[in-house]
């Protein structure tokens, strides 16, 4: 299977990465710009230009890419968040036409008891990015799947 790993420089996203292709699957990782890596392909989020530039001849779309630790979020009023909101937005307007699975990676900070609510702008942002993917699914019947895992630890 043809992935596209975004994130892929992340904690999550480079366990994925090895992952997958220890399963034989084809892998192509996007890492932020900022990110030094010499195995994929390095963009902004947030930049429309840039995120146009990732190839989508794939049949899944993973992503993983987040703004932590939630310290370094800053939302300025009415906008939403580079990456977590933004960047996903204009990642989904992108997949919105085309038979392409997508996978978002939110957190389970979204949970009701953690709602935006009580939380944070990191819950905030990542509850925004929830909501935009359940209209896409709704409005354009694209193929999305939502995953919320708990605490993610380890090597």
């Amino acid at each position: 299977m043809k992935i596209l790993l975004l994130g892929a420089g992340g904690f999550l996203g480079r366990h994925l990465m090895v992952y997958f292709r220890d399963q034989g699957h084809d892998v192509t990782p996007v890492f932020h710009k900022s990110s030094v890596n010499k195995d994929g392909l390095s963009i902004a989020m947030e930049d429309e230009r840039s995120l146009a530039s990732i190839p989508l001849e794939v049949e899944v779309v993973i992503n993983c890419a987040a703004i932590v630790p939630p310290d370094q979020l800053q939302i300025l009023p009415g906008h939403l968040d580079p990456v977590n909101g933004y960047g996903l937005l204009l990642l989904l307007e992108r997949l919105k036409n085309l038979s392409i699975h997508f996978i978002h990676i939110s957190s389970s900070h979204c949970l009701p008891r953690q709602s935006a609510i009580v939380g944070g702008t990191y819950e905030a942002s990542k509850f925004a990015g929830e909501v935009l993917c359940q209209v896409y699914r709704k409005q354009f019947q694209n193929d999305i799947t939502l995953i919320r895992p708990s605490y993610i630890y380890g090597p």
